[in-house]
């Protein structure tokens, strides 16, 4: 069959046969009743006209759409139909729209500044369609851009889902800005007595590396050992984490056991537990000594919730476990965990005896409640929230600040420690009603902590910790000295430091008089100077007056001189006058 074109449009007929006719029943007589008009009545004229009608023209699009796909179009031609632009070899799209254009209709008028066949100037439309199409580009570039900002914004948003401690009032975050922006020559105090006051979430990230970089600026690097011991110690992250580990089925396992809550963490194999499994792995694979433990997990979790690239969160546990010496505590000995506890021993028995001689007493050793808080920093049974703040101490102060976190912890409880009589009490306060006190309650642990200065304390204990644990190696050898002995040469060591101690407070006595008596001098040599200051006014002023009272006796000399000359010169004329007087009346003269 040949196809329909708009040249046979005006040969098509349709002929229709006219009503009446056949008879039948129902003949269509003018008398009759009217046959219901389908198309296969004979009355269906009006139904038929128009199935006709919408065939021709539906024959004419098909028609005008095979000529404009037969028909050799140029690249510019695309880009003006894409850009929204007539094509310049079809001026319409459908044959409707070219009927309608053609038909002239009382109510349709053409603009007037248009006029007929004006030739187009294709120039300035092809430079329409480029800049249409560059502007669409760069919208798509942008859309794409904010599309991504939105997609990190959600992920960070899904990180940070945990409560602060309290809010952060505004002030306080228009001093970290300030911070931020000095960087490290930001002083450290200052730095110290912020994180006391609170810090905000949105911008932890950026302050934990403001404070590594501060460290490692004013900190000697780390010692050469480490160079010679690890083998992959000058690699990168990316190289590290290409690599494979014989930790990988433990860390697999303990994903799912980490923050299994939090809406990043959460998801099996997720892109948290990715990130977690790459740091974990990573870092194995550079300390091998170390290895995998199972508290690390925590700490990699709550880095990863506030820094934004993997690396970043590698750095800053490197640091915290390198340079703050961290490592220690997850070493397959455990010499780090044992020191920390034997710390807090001691500290909790000059702070508070009585509580020490209660938990000694019951037999609440350190290891059933501080093993859990040192080696997953808290983060096994307390907030989100807490252990970020936690974080935050330690960044900052190193390994001491989980030690006085504890000790201020059990001194939070203390009244009700004191109360218990059994061990089931204290650990039951200790596991079920620590980590739920109040958030301001936590806070002020926080800050309670913050404000604590016992690096000197700290440091001794360790060293009293490496003796005794020498002392009860050399026993067991059969080398060292008796118990006994040695509890002895401590008591004379108490003793002569008592002793020391004392002589030590008379020196700071003497030398309080020797001050007092120091500014009692500056004292009276400022009140001397000031004497001498006032004489010497005095002396500048009497000189003062000699030289006025000298000038102004010059000036009566001078002056009565000038009286003395005047008076001689008057005399002189008087005489002159008295004369010139008498010759004028002598001689009856007129002057």
């Amino acid at each position: 069959l040949q196809p329909l074109t708009p040249e046979k449009h005006v040969a098509f007929t349709c002929e229709i046969s006219t009503p009446g006719g056949g008879g039948g029943g129902g003949g269509g007589g003018p008398g009759g009743r009217q046959r219901a008009r389908t198309v296969g009545s004979a009355g269906g004229e009006t139904m038929k006209r128009e199935l006709a009608r919408k065939r021709l023209a539906r024959l004419a699009a098909e028609t005008l759409i095979i000529e404009e796909e037969e028909t050799k179009t140029s690249p510019q031609v695309s880009i003006f139909k894409k850009t929204g632009a007539k094509s310049p070899n079809c001026d319409v799209t459908t044959s409707r729209q070219h009927i309608y254009n053609k038909v002239t209709t009382p109510g349709k008028k053409k603009p007037s500044n248009v006029r007929e066949n004006t030739p187009r100037n294709y120039r300035e439309l092809w430079q329409t369609a480029i800049k249409q199409q560059i502007l669409l580009n760069r919208m798509e570039k942008e859309n794409q851009k904010m599309q991504a900002d939105e997609e990190l914004l959600a992920v960070r948003r899904m990180k940070l889902e945990y409560e602060d401690l309290v809010n952060t009032a505004p002030e306080v975050a228009q001093q970290w800005e300030a911070i931020l922006q000095q960087g490290v020559r930001c002083r450290r105090s200052e730095i110290r007595q912020q994180i006391g006051r609170g810090v905000c979430k949105w911008k932890r990230g950026e302050i934990w590396n403001l404070i590594v970089a501060q460290t490692g600026e004013n900190t000697p690097p780390l010692p050469d050992e480490f160079v010679t011991k690890f083998s992959e110690w000058g690699k990168g992250y990316d190289d590290l984490k290409s690599q494979l580990t014989p930790h990988q089925h433990a860390i697999l396992i303990d994903l799912g056991r980490t923050f299994p809550t939090h809406g990043y963490f959460s998801g099996a194999l997720g892109p948290g537990q990715l990130s977690m499994f790459n740091l974990l792995k990573s870092y194995s694979i550079l300390d091998p000594e170390v290895g995998y433990c199972q508290g690390l997990p925590f700490l990699v979790g709550v880095l990863m919730m506030h820094l934004e690239e993997e690396e970043e969160a590698f750095n800053i546990l490197k640091f915290i476990l390198f340079n703050l010496n961290l490592r220690s505590m997850f070493k397959p000995d455990m010499t780090g965990l044992q020191v920390a506890m034997y710390q807090l021993t001691r500290l909790l028995l000059e702070t508070n005896p009585d509580l020490y001689k209660l938990l000694d007493k019951l037999g609440v050793d350190p290891s059933l409640y501080a093993t859990p808080w040192f080696l997953t920093l808290f983060a096994a049974n307390f907030p989100l929230g807490f252990v970020a703040r936690v974080i935050d101490l330690l960044i900052l102060d190193g390994k001491a600040a989980i030690i006085k976190v504890g000790m201020c912890m059990l001194l939070q409880t203390s009244h009700r420690l004191l109360e218990c009589e059994s061990l089931e009490e204290v650990m039951n306060i200790i596991k079920t009603e620590l980590p739920n006190l109040p958030r301001q309650s936590l806070e002020d642990v926080i800050r309670q902590a913050a404000s604590l200065n016992v690096s000197r304390q700290l440091k001794k204990y360790e060293v009293e910790y490496c003796v005794i644990q020498e002392e009860i190696t050399l026993n067991e050898s059969g080398k060292g000295e008796s118990y006994s002995s040695l509890s002895q040469q401590n008591v004379n060591l108490k003793k002569e430091n008592a002793k020391l101690t004392e002589r030590m407070s008379s020196l700071e006595e003497d030398l309080d008089n020797e001050r007092e008596a120091v500014q009692t001098l500056h004292l009276e040599l400022r009140q001397q100077t000031q004497k001498a200051e006032s004489l010497e006014n005095k002396v500048l002023e009497a000189e003062a007056d000699r030289t006025r009272r000298q000038e102004a006796e010059a000036m009566n000399i001078k002056l009565l001189e000038f009286i003395k000359v005047q008076a001689e010169s008057s005399t002189e004329f008087r005489d002159f006058y008295e004369s010139v007087r008498g010759e004028e009346i002598n001689g009856n003269l007129v002057t």
